[in-house]
């Protein structure tokens, strides 16, 4: 285990001790993710070390982002379901109506379109899980551990997202195309304005 790799759990056992994270909730650390990601199906943090850069508020927030993930339901489950069941019976019908190569290839092609055209679509809805995971994490830091602008944490987090990685380029087309995550001006300032207002009605 590499320094890096030992504070980052030295966080995350410090958040489920505080019972911030639940215990099951296990990491992973992986040099070739180049952000972080939360499996919802193996209770899992997957992320990059180099996180280990940030703040311990940074850490922190990234940590607590993802386990919102696994604590809200998200949408984005039953988008990605939706998907499955429409293009597995057309996957078939293909398969039986056409030769297998020209069914392969009209597939393919319906598949990609499907997919960017079902994204784009149901981007809005997305993109608020990620806000409500940005703000289950700045709350925290706010209530728990006294930030005073977590919206800055927040920023600090989003401008470290894209690690050197392979494939990384890639990843940043299809993220575009697909609009997977909402833009980090927003993130920022949807954090900044829900917090500034909840601080301004208990006073």
């Amino acid at each position: 285990m590499t320094g890096e790799d030992g504070r980052i759990r030295g966080i995350l056992n410090d958040l489920k001790q505080r019972g911030l994270v639940r215990d099951r909730v296990a990491l992973i650390i992986d040099d070739d993710m180049p952000s972080s990601k939360a499996s919802l199906l193996k209770r899992s943090i997957r992320i990059n070390p180099a996180y280990a850069a940030l703040s311990d508020d940074g850490v922190r927030f990234i940590l607590l982002h993802e386990e919102g993930h696994m604590v809200f339901f998200q949408r984005t489950l039953a988008i990605l379901a939706s998907l499955a069941l429409l293009l597995i019976p057309v996957g078939i019908i293909l398969s039986n109506v056409l030769p297998s190569v020209l069914a392969s290839m009209v597939g393919f092609v319906i598949s990609v379109v499907t997919i960017v055209v079902v994204f784009r679509s149901t981007s809005e809805i997305r993109h608020e899980d990620e806000f409500r995971s940005d703000l289950h994490a700045a709350r925290i830091l706010q209530e728990q551990f006294g930030v005073r602008r977590p919206s800055l944490v927040a920023k600090e987090c989003f401008d470290h997202d894209v690690m050197d990685v392979e494939g990384v380029d890639l990843l940043l087309l299809m993220g575009r195309v697909l609009e997977t995550h909402p833009d980090v001006v927003e993130r920022v300032r949807r954090v900044k304005d829900e917090l500034q207002t909840v601080c301004s009605s208990t006073h």
